[in-house]
């Protein structure tokens, strides 16, 4: 059975002011965002955790079959059902992935504290939640925020377990997105990339993340972002987001973006986190794939046009 974590507040330090999230599709510019974000001089971050995305089997995206409407299977029930219940059967998992993201946060000291194996999810999440406040006050925050793509689809149980969770949506050009996610796949050295050599699971991923940030785009507790608009004016774009995330826009979002060093934590990917490059143009789309190609993707792709 497992423990009760930790409560969520501790007398101590300051309140924690704000936990946010950057949830999208992969390769949309979420570690751009999530870089100006913690360049914030209130806010703190930590690398990809995954816990959330742990809880429960990810939705699969296969062929064109399953585009609209996705398969119903032992699968997708399950998941629905560890949602509706509050359990999970994957406590391993979510474990090891407590485990990681503690040991590189700010208190590796609270590790012995990470609730055992059980069913429920709720130990969990108050474990998660607890780790990432006295890691932004062991750095003298008050904001932290996470980012994991796929936590877009776990928005429910984040708002369930994690108070006052804010959601920052960001989207990106649809054929931007495709070229990068199966380019990756014939480019990338890691395993993890492989799934996406199929060209209809990275269109059927794509468009089933933008009908989530559609989906949630009028709740008061989620707010949309452009890519392009980012690059464009990223000025703009992010006074809008702090006002989403009551701060105040401070200049050094921007002046500082690129000189921070890397943010410790699990998911490492790249050595470089807050150096990425700013691509501004889907040239990739037409390097990648053929005529033909191009032309199936596009014809596939859900329009986002309501989200400018």
């Amino acid at each position: 059975m497992a423990v009760s974590g930790p409560p969520i507040e501790r007398p101590r330090g300051a309140a924690i002011q704000g936990r946010s999230f950057i949830v999208g599709c992969p390769r949309s510019g979420t570690f751009l965002l999530q870089s100006f974000i913690a360049a914030h001089p209130r806010v703190t971050t930590v690398r990809e955790t995954r816990v959330f995305a742990a809880f429960t089997p990810r939705p699969t995206w296969d062929s064109a079959k399953n585009a609209q409407t996705p398969r119903v299977t032992w699968r997708s029930t399950k998941r629905e059902l560890m949602r509706r219940t509050g359990l999970t059967s994957r406590g391993k998992l979510v474990r090891k992935r407590l485990l990681a993201m503690t040991q590189h946060s700010a208190r590796p000291d609270l590790c012995a504290d990470v609730p055992e194996q059980g069913f429920a999810i709720e130990p969990y999440a108050r474990f998660f939640v607890y780790v990432l406040d006295e890691h932004a006050r062991a750095l003298g925050k008050d904001h932290w925020i996470e980012k994991t793509p796929f936590h877009i689809y776990e928005t429910d149980l984040i708002t369930r377990f994690v108070p006052g969770a804010r959601f920052v949506h960001i989207v990106r050009s649809g054929e931007a997105v495709v070229a990068s996610l199966y380019d990756a796949s014939q480019t990338r050295r890691e395993r993890t990339w492989n799934r996406w050599s199929n060209l209809d699971r990275c269109i059927n991923a794509w468009n089933s993340c933008l009908r989530e940030t559609k989906r949630l785009s009028a709740s008061p507790d989620h707010h949309a972002v452009r890519y392009e608009s980012l690059v464009a004016d990223p000025k703009t774009t992010l006074e809008e987001t702090c006002g989403f995330l009551d701060l105040r826009f401070d200049p050094a979002m921007i002046e500082r973006r690129g000189e921070l060093k890397r943010t410790p934590g699990p998911h490492s990917g790249r050595s470089a986190m807050y150096r990425e490059k700013v691509l501004t143009d889907t040239s990739r789309f037409k390097t990648v794939f053929s005529a033909a190609q191009q032309a199936y993707v596009l014809e596939r792709l859900e329009s986002a046009e309501e989200l400018e």
